[in-house]
């Protein structure tokens, strides 16, 4: 009967680790993400995408679509954007 609650707790820790680990990777794709969406938006000189017309919101989501990929982070385009945003002075940082 130890042997079971042993493995009990064994197995409980082991989740509890394995959710931090994926919540830990979930938030440091969704920062990188909003870094980038943020740096779009400057590209752009707006603060939200509700300023653009139907035909520029196309371009705008086209243009994130293949600037981002998902868990690879951005592709030399989106490195582009990013840089260029924070050299223009963009306080493109998430909290």
């Amino acid at each position: 009967m130890n042997n079971l609650k042993s493995f009990e707790t064994f197995s409980s820790a082991a989740n509890t680790a394995e959710a931090t680990k994926i919540s830990e990777e979930k938030s440091a794709l969704q920062k990188e993400y909003q870094e980038y969406f943020m740096s779009m938006l400057h590209k752009y000189d707006i603060s939200s995408v509700a300023e653009l017309s139907d035909e520029d919101k196309s371009k705008f989501f086209d243009e994130l679509s293949t600037g981002y990929k998902a868990g690879d982070g951005t592709n030399d385009t989106g490195e582009e954007v990013v840089k260029d945003a924070e050299e223009d002075g963009a306080d493109i940082e998430v909290k």
